[in-house]
């Protein structure tokens, strides 16, 4: 399912792709507008100063058997991929 999308992916054309990218953009642009008067921005000494330390775990899980066969299949479409 992955793979088929990566491959859809690639067969965009050049102009394809960009015109994705800018629509994103102009996307991103146009949220960050309307949300903007609602962020909270506050300076370093307006925080808390006697902050705990911050505590960082990692857990690592098996891979299921779909992930498995996705991952392998991307990673040998993506070898396969020569850029032109």
């Amino acid at each position: 399912m992955l793979s088929a999308l990566v491959v859809h992916f690639f067969i965009f054309n050049i102009e394809s792709f960009l015109v994705l990218c800018v629509s994103g953009a102009l996307a991103m642009e146009s949220l960050h507008r309307q949300v903007l008067p609602f962020l909270l921005r506050r300076l370093k000494d307006e925080v808390l100063s006697d902050l705990p330390p911050k505590i960082i775990q990692d857990y690592y899980c098996e891979l299921s058997q779909l992930q498995v066969c996705e991952l392998t299949e991307l990673t040998f479409v993506m070898s396969n991929t020569h850029p032109d």
